[in-house]
């Protein structure tokens, strides 16, 4: 009786353990879009720092990490519209578990004050940021939503509507 328990509790414990585990690393789908979204502090910065003086601004000189396209997705886009164009899926989420529960809603723009962008280096998500026009006063006005970085020289324009909010318009 007494080593039935001992199996019993060893069973159960070994279950807990394996569904955190689990819960934690995923299946190797996850694993396979899951990306470490690098710091765009940096970015918005020398961006933010620009736009106040600068009527031209190459946003490849804005960054401190390789790309080789970027992604500027205006408001009310859904993550399917945005994965299609973009010719991925990804996530953002550290543990499967946030995966699970939170992807449907992950990497799409639900309001007028919404922009996605999104960076990509050989047809890899290397950066994934939804941003706000009170964060990152910028909407970037670009043919077919993307842009290159050997083509990512814009003119900067004010919008007649904000004193605050800059358009930036590829040349």
């Amino acid at each position: 009786m007494k080593r039935m328990k001992n199996t019993i509790i060893l069973i159960v414990g070994l279950t807990i353990i394996l569904t955190g585990v689990f819960m934690v690393y995923g299946t190797s789908y996850y694993r396979s879009i899951k990306i470490n979204n690098i710091s765009t502090k940096k970015f918005e910065n020398t961006l933010k720092d620009k736009l106040k003086s600068q009527s031209s601004i190459d946003i490849k000189r804005c960054t401190d990490f390789e790309w080789d396209r970027a992604y500027v997705f205006p408001p009310y886009h859904s993550s399917n519209d945005v994965y299609k164009k973009v010719g991925k899926e990804w996530t953002n989420y550290n543990t499967y578990i946030g995966y699970l529960l939170f992807h449907d809603m992950e990497n799409k723009t639900v309001s007028e004050g919404q922009r996605l962008i999104v960076f990509t280096k050989n047809d890899n998500v290397i950066l994934s940021k939804i941003y706000n026009l009170i964060d990152l006063p910028v909407i970037f006005q670009v043919p077919d939503y993307s842009f290159t970085s050997t083509d990512s020289q814009f003119n900067v324009e004010g919008l007649a509507y904000s004193n605050d909010v800059k358009k930036l318009v590829l040349n």
